[in-house]
C-alpha cells in the first residue's frame, strides 16, 4: 500500500510539474533541489525519533530557535542583520513566519500520529494545494497535467487512510499467542 501510494504521489507531482526538456533545467538548480529533497527525506525520520517523547510545540520552538541562531549569524556575517525592510516587506515576513509556524506545528502533530513514511507521502499534497492557490490567486491555467497530477496525489493520500485490518489483526493474534 505504501509503495503504491508513493508511486501515485510521485507520479502526481511529476504530472503537475510537467516534464520540461533538459535545456530548461539549470544543473545547479536541479542539484540544489535534489539535495534539498534528500535532506528533507532524512529529516522526517530523524525528527520522528527526536520528537517522540516531546510536545510538538516544544520541538517547534527548539527548531525555531536553532533556525533563528543560524539566520542571525548569517545576517550578521553578511551585514544584513540590521537592514530594515519597508513596511510591505516587513508585513510579508511576519505573515510568512506565522504561516510557517502554523504549518510546521501541524506537520509535527501529524508526524506523531502518522509516523514518518505516511507523513512524508501525505505531505506531497503540498504541491497540489500550491497549484490550486496559483489557479485561484494568480490566475494560472489548469492543464491536464494539473488534473491528473492532483488526482494521483489525492489518491495516494486516500490510499494511506485505508485501514490495515488484515495486517493489524494478524500481528495482534501473533502477539497474543
Amino acid at each position: 500500500t505504501r509503495v503504491t501510494a508513493l508511486l501515485l504521489a510521485l507520479g502526481g507531482i511529476g504530472a503537475m510539474v510537467g516534464a520540461p526538456d533538459a535545456t530548461a533545467l539549470h544543473p545547479i538548480g536541479l542539484a540544489l533541489i535534489l539535495a534539498g529533497a534528500l535532506v528533507y527525506a532524512l529529516y522526517i525520520p530523524v525528527l520522528d525519533r527526536l520528537q517522540r517523547a516531546r510536545d510538538p510545540l516544544d520541538v517547534s520552538r527548539a527548531i525555531a530557535v536553532g533556525g533563528s541562531v543560524i539566520f542571525a549569524t548569517w545576517a550578521a556575517v553578511t551585514g544584513t542583520l540590521f537592514a530594515i525592510p519597508d513596511a510591505v516587506a516587513f508585513a510579508a515576513s511576519v505573515l510568512q513566519g506565522v504561516l510557517s509556524a502554523v504549518s510546521f506545528l501541524g506537520f509535527l502533530a501529524g508526524l506523531r500520529v502518522l509516523g514518518p513514511v505516511r507523513t512524508a507521502i501525505t505531505s506531497t499534497v503540498e504541491p497540489f494545494w500550491t497549484t490550486l492557490l496559483g489557479v485561484v490567486m494568480l490566475g494560472q491555467g489548469i492543464t491536464a497535467g494539473t488534473i491528473v497530477g492532483g488526482l494521483g496525489i489525492m489518491g495516494a493520500v486516500l490510499l494511506l487512510q485505508r485501514p490495515v485490518a488484515a495486517t493489524a489483526s494478524r500481528s495482534s493474534s501473533h502477539a497474543a499467542s
